[in-house]
């Protein structure tokens, strides 16, 4: 076989001329799922990850081609990543008369992807005519996807076309507003939005890219086509290219199926002339998943290409890429302590240390590599300010008082604690039931009642992770002016009221991934009590820094959650304002009133002790047993040199 070879301007041989590509390259194509392994010296992917289409239905738009990821990602030498190929979305079988019966719709396709660092969204599959039944102004609209499907033809009402994924796909097209003889929206494309219906013929499917030049022993030669789009009367329409369907015309017309491996939408179901009614939608074509490694620089190439191999973050630097295993701890800020009710603690994930029923699996990351570590702040305000601090506190966790989200990078993240309710109408004495616990992390608990249903707690696992990242808060007492709720603690539940005294808080999760005896996170606020009875206990913070709650005496303070721990804010006192007026400037870290919630941190390990560095300064790295131990008690950066 003949070697091309660089010459100098003398014309003497200088070297291999690699001008076929940026770097010695494997390539890889996955038509079913498997699992990828890279080579030794990978470190980036050219990948085009396509997704499963979207099918179509009885005079529908078209099906919209699953999204594409097609750019270099970062990968790690020597490592397996599991290939997923996304399925096709099913086609109907067959559509309704307009006006008439329900009609039916098309499945999207499933996501394709390499692990979760390369992951395509499946195509919007299409509604037809008169789906959803009863669902007026939502009947026949396009839906989202990796590239939307398009616009029905539903009797001249305006129908859009559904969205596509910004960077792997293209909305798709919509009908002709006012028309009843309107054709559908194609679907969408991955280059190329669907062309939009007209009279009696439906639009074609945007067009898909192609890859023939990237991969060129790839088994296609283009991906991710829209589907055609159903029409009245006229003639089919084309699917794009990148084996999206056609769509069906007037006359006994279903659509045809997206193509296989392609990722293209598929093909809607045209009106069967005499008999009123629209042919069979097609199903999407199924995805496919091609990768090329590129590793090293041998031989002697052309400046040009070494400078747009460079511009692009493709040329390799020579440096082994290695995977490092990493236990870790993530704790999210606590919430706030409110009058009467405990807040919750941060959300709590861990992998390696700490209770076996809450360890995660460990995290795999490249070395010579840097992540964002974020530590969240406790809720509430600054120290010895006017308390409470927050106006308002929504329920979805937006508020100044939850605590704040932690996380390493984008592997784990953990929920700030949850903070109590506002009452919908002023004071925390009134009858009404609004001045429930806030959801978190860990729930916030509870206030008391006036009525015979008690103030429930906050919910746990905002996340809604596998193992729970948090429990939720307890309920306040009842009747009203008695103990509030306690906060949600990792290991725990805050406990219910039930008379005058507050309640603790719930346990937090012991861990030693700092090498540090005795180390708890993530324990709930212990809550406050009634100030007009003097003697009457607060409640005792979970362990894992949970701050205790006011007790009944005027004097009486509630704590803060330690710092670093995640723990919630302990309950302040409350009451009528006969019993005297509030006094909100208190010493920091405690108050009558209520109090701020303990930051968070996040430790990551490496058990091989693996050298780590971590910025800014007040962060440390230590060894711990032979294991390196990254400790964040700020947000920053972590390098796995």
């Amino acid at each position: 076989m003949a070697i091309n070879k660089l010459s100098n301007f003398k014309g003497k041989i200088r070297g291999v001329a690699n001008c076929a590509s940026a770097g010695k390259e494997k390539v890889s194509t996955f038509t079913s799922s498997c699992t990828l392994t890279t080579g030794s010296g990978t470190r980036l992917l050219k990948t085009a990850v396509v997704a499963g289409g979207g099918g179509a239905a009885g005079g529908s738009g078209g099906g919209g081609a699953g999204g594409v990821v097609f750019t270099n990602v970062a990968v790690c030498g020597s490592s397996p990543y599991v290939v997923t190929i996304g399925g096709a979305g099913g086609g109907d079988t067959g559509g309704p008369s307009y006006p008439g019966p329900a009609g039916t719709f098309g499945a999207p396709g499933s996501n394709s992807s390499i692990g979760s660092v390369a992951v395509a969204i499946g195509g919007g599959g299409a509604y037809g005519v008169n789906y959803p039944a009863g669902g007026g102004a939502s009947c026949g609209q396009g839906q989202p996807g990796g590239s939307g499907s398009g616009g029905a033809n539903q009797g001249g009402a305006c129908r859009t076309g559904g969205t596509g994924t910004p960077n792997q796909g293209n909305p798709g097209g919509r009908n002709v507003p006012g028309s009843p003889t309107s054709g559908g929206g194609g679907g969408g494309g991955f280059t190329a939005a669907g062309s939009c219906g007209t009279t009696n013929d439906g639009g074609a499917g945007g067009a898909g890219l192609d890859i023939s030049t990237e991969f060129p022993g790839a088994p296609v030669t283009a991906v991710a086509g829209g589907g055609g789009a159903a029409g009245f009367c006229g003639s089919p329409s084309s699917g794009g290219t990148g084996g999206g369907g056609a769509g069906g015309g007037g006359g006994a017309n279903a659509g045809t199926a997206g193509t296989s491996n392609t990722g293209g939408g598929g093909g809607a179901g045209g009106l069967q002339g005499p008999t009123g009614t629209y042919a069979a939608g097609a199903a999407g074509g199924s995805g496919i998943v091609l990768v090329k490694e590129k590793n090293n620089s041998r031989g002697m190439w052309p400046m040009k290409q070494q400078y747009e191999a460079v511009k692009e973050g493709a040329w390799p630097d020579g440096s082994v890429i290695e995977s490092v295993t990493l236990d870790y701890l993530v704790v999210a800020g606590g919430g706030a302590g409110k009058s009467f009710g405990g807040g919750g603690a941060g959300g709590y994930r861990a992998s390696g240390f700490g209770p076996a029923p809450l360890q995660g699996c460990a995290v795999v990351v490249c070395s010579a590599s840097s992540y964002t570590i974020t530590v969240g702040a406790g809720g509430g305000n600054s120290c010895g300010t006017n308390y409470p601090a927050p106006p308002a506190s929504p329920p979805d966790g937006s508020g100044d008082g939850y605590g704040n989200t932690s996380s390493f990078d984008s592997y784990i993240q953990a929920s700030g604690g949850g903070y109590p309710l506002n009452a919908s109408c002023g004071s925390p004495w009134n009858a009404n039931n609004a001045e429930r616990g806030g959801p978190g992390g860990s729930g916030s608990g509870g206030y008391p009642s006036a009525i015979g249903a008690k103030r429930p707690g906050g919910s746990g696992n905002a996340g809604g992770y596998t193992p729970p990242e948090g429990n939720p808060g307890g309920s306040g007492g009842y009747p009203d002016n008695r103990g509030g709720g306690g906060g949600g603690g990792a290991t725990g539940g805050g406990a219910s009221a039930s008379g005058y005294p507050g309640v603790p808080g719930g346990d937090g999760a012991p861990n030693l991934i700092t090498g540090v005896a005795c180390s708890a996170y993530s324990g709930g606020g212990g809550s406050g009590t009634d100030r007009g009875y003097p003697g009457i206990p607060g409640g005792t913070g979970g362990s894992g820094g949970g701050g205790n709650g006011a007790p009944g005496n005027p004097c009486g303070f509630a704590y803060s959650g330690t710092a670093n721990t995640g723990g919630g804010g302990g309950g302040g006192t409350g009451g009528p304002t006969s019993y005297g007026a509030p006094t909100y400037q208190a010493p920091c870290g405690k108050s009558k009133y209520g109090s701020r919630g303990g930051s968070g941190i996040v430790v990551v390990r490496s058990p091989a002790g693996h050298p780590l560095s971590v910025t800014p300064g007040c962060n440390t790295v230590s060894c711990v047993c032979g294991a390196s131990v990254a400790k964040f008690i700020v947000s920053g950066t972590l390098t796995v040199n």
